[in-house]
């Protein structure tokens, strides 16, 4: 039952524009269990350092759109276009360091515009698609430490052998993973979890 579950949501996950879900529910679902144990604090730095690495390759390779297949066009169009032109507006405009503040960044720009933050007129930082450049728009640097915190958050969950705090880490790592071509914080059950996961790991 549990493998017809599981084969039942990865096809569902496929069949979204949001293709980084699938690897996530792959992992996420294989780290829980107990003979990957040794393996989870690999998977923990690997998974939250590609959320930085892959928008800060755009700065030192110029991708080129060759169109890609149909699984892998919503990941091109992000490194041809998305966070390279996100990475130009929010450095045009000085707020690499301290970060543009609340509602400038994501779906609350979309719905109120600032017209002073945008650039060309098609460029603006409505849309980041990576939750660590989401995070760095909002508060500079330390919207990057931010991210990188859910490093020790996942440790600390990992370290108790209860169910419930393992399925946070499970829970916990899907999102981080997910969070390398989305905006996670701008979803309400994403950020639900991870202020959970973050109140468990402090009473712990």
């Amino acid at each position: 039952l549990k493998l017809f579950i599981s084969s039942l949501t990865e096809y569902a996950l496929v069949l979204t524009t949001n293709k980084s879900s699938v690897p996530a529910c792959i992992v996420a679902l294989l780290i829980g269990l107990p003979v990957s144990y040794y393996l989870r604090p690999l998977v923990f730095v690997v998974s939250v350092l590609m959320g930085v690495a892959l928008p800060l390759s755009t700065i030192f390779i110029k991708f080129m759109n060759d169109g890609g297949n149909d699984l892998l066009i919503s990941l091109y169009i992000r490194l041809v276009d998305t966070w390279p032109d996100y990475i130009y507006l929010i450095t045009s405009l000085k707020a690499d360091l301290v970060g543009l503040g609340f509602g400038a960044v994501g779906a609350a720009f979309s719905a109120f515009p600032i017209t002073t933050l945008s650039g060309n007129g098609l460029i603006t930082p409505a849309v980041s698609d990576n939750t660590a450049l989401y995070l760095w728009g909002m508060f500079g640097l330390l919207g990057i430490f931010l991210y990188l915190m859910q490093l020790p958050l996942m440790f600390l969950l990992n370290k108790v052998q209860d169910v419930y705090i393992k399925s946070l880490m499970e829970i916990s790592l899907f999102i981080c993973i997910c969070s390398w071509t989305t905006d996670m914080l701008e979803s309400a059950i994403s950020s639900f979890f991870v202020g959970l996961s973050i109140y468990v790991a402090f009473v712990i």
